[in-house]
């Protein structure tokens, strides 16, 4: 199995009365895959409906259908047998028809012993308050995958294993382990998590490595333009070339390592926080970018900080962050080099995907001249600070600053390639272990 199945996907089945869950992310993160290989290992049967691609089963949702009526009409266009009581339903692609939205209110409250699952990847820009059933569903958001599902994907579980260990990131390390996660990490820099690309570099084994990962290039130029297609498709014509200019921007803003992003010149003519706003909505709504607030106090809740028009934006995926950018291949196998100029913001980039995978909210925080990249908060009311060094010999002056005025604060992480210092200073592939141990 290319990934685990989560287990929520086994509390939601064990339910006496349970909503019908919808699985959303962005798109080729791996959703249908997910939730097909949950029906072939726990049900009778699975059936599965795609609303994108089977225009024809739209009519079963018309004229206010109840679910019996709707689970009756999908049995006759599919001519099988649908069984609620031991059977899974997939609505895939369920944003492209409104009133299948609509309808998982009435399988909620009429039929909550059905078993029904359902994956959107535009869900974000398509939910209305009329469409969406507010409360009548259990929803949960698909990431690409991590490097420690990354290692797993790709046969390396003992690895990943020893990765996701907190001690693993304050003791000396084994002797070659911390080389040779280094170098499956600059192969995770190229491929990034979307299961199908990592699929294609697994696919190319009788290649040499270089080969693999122009292949894995190839494929994330297909999926970018999938992407763009989408833009075009769902927002029209003006709206999509507006899309597209802010899309095809925040690489090129994080390589020259803009403290927040400028919105002169993205778009042609236009200067101002409101005239991007509608793109970036539609990009964030999409799970293509990710935002880190910029705030200049760090107080619980770091939110009651946030200024809307001040933020940094970072690709959802570092693999296609590189494609779009066009970084060469070998440049980034050598990430380890001191003198690459651009590594620093892909090294951001990672780590601002890793937290966004872990549920946290991202904020940078920023006075006069100090700045600290990410800032997180858990449950505890606890604040954390991230700084991302690229350089090993780098001085975390802007954390001392931070320090000094926040003296309550007193963990914190510095992340770089292949730390030479002990303390707070940790590889940058240990951050999941970190946080998993901060999280408990």
């Amino acid at each position: 199995m290319f990934r685990e199945l989560p287990s929520y996907f086994y509390s939601w089945k064990q339910a006496s009365q349970r909503k019908p869950l919808i699985l959303k992310g962005a798109r080729q993160v791996g959703k249908t895959t997910l939730l097909k290989q949950f029906g072939t290992l726990e049900f009778k049967a699975t059936h599965y409906f795609n609303f994108e691609r089977q225009k024809n089963i739209h009519s079963a949702f018309e004229n206010d259908a109840g679910p019996e009526a709707i689970v009756s009409s999908l049995s006759l266009l599919s001519e099988r047998k649908i069984d609620l009581t031991h059977d899974l339903l997939i609505f895939d692609e369920i944003q492209e028809c409104p009133k299948a939205l609509t309808s998982l209110k009435y399988f909620c409250e009429e039929k909550p012993e059905t078993y029904l699952m359902c994956a959107g990847s535009l869900l974000g820009i398509h939910l209305t308050e009329d469409s969406f059933p507010v409360g009548k569903v259990e929803i949960h958001q698909l990431f690409p995958l991590s490097f420690s599902e990354f290692l797993i994907a790709v046969k390396k579980r003992a690895l990943a294993e020893v990765l996701l260990e907190s001690s693993f990131s304050i003791e000396p390390r084994v002797q070659g382990v911390q080389e040779k996660l280094l170098e499956l990490f600059t192969h995770y820099c190229i491929t990034g998590g979307l299961p199908e690309i990592v699929q294609t570099y697994l696919n190319s084994d009788q290649k040499s490595l270089f080969d693999s990962l122009l292949a894995v290039r190839e494929k994330q130029k297909d999926l970018i333009e999938t992407y763009e297609n989408d833009m075009a498709k769902h927002a029209g014509k003006l709206q999509s070339m507006h899309i597209r200019r802010v899309w095809e921007d925040v690489p090129r803003q994080l390589s020259r390592m803009h403290q927040k992003f400028q919105f002169k010149n993205v778009i042609p003519g236009k200067k101002s926080y409101a005239d991007i706003a509608g793109p970036l909505d539609w990009l964030l709504n999409a799970g293509l970018l990710i935002q880190s607030s910029i705030i200049n106090e760090a107080q619980v809740p770091l939110s009651s900080y946030i200024q809307h028009n001040q933020f940094r934006l970072f690709c959802f995926d570092v693999g296609i962050l590189g494609a779009i950018a066009g970084f060469p291949i070998q440049a980034i196998l050598d990430l380890t080099d001191e003198n690459l100029i651009f590594k620093g913001h892909f090294l951001e980039n990672f780590v601002a995907q890793t937290l966004h995978r872990y549920g946290y909210s991202l904020f940078t925080w920023m006075n006069n001249t100090s700045e600290i990249e990410f800032l997180i908060q858990n449950e505890r009311s606890q604040i954390m600070p991230i700084e991302v060094k690229s350089r090993m010999n780098s001085k975390a002056k802007s954390l001392a600053v931070f320090l000094k005025k926040y003296p309550s604060i007193k963990n914190f992480m510095i992340l770089t390639l292949n730390p030479k210092q002990n303390g707070s200073h940790y590889p940058i592939t240990s951050i999941e272990g970190l946080l998993i141990e901060w999280g408990n």
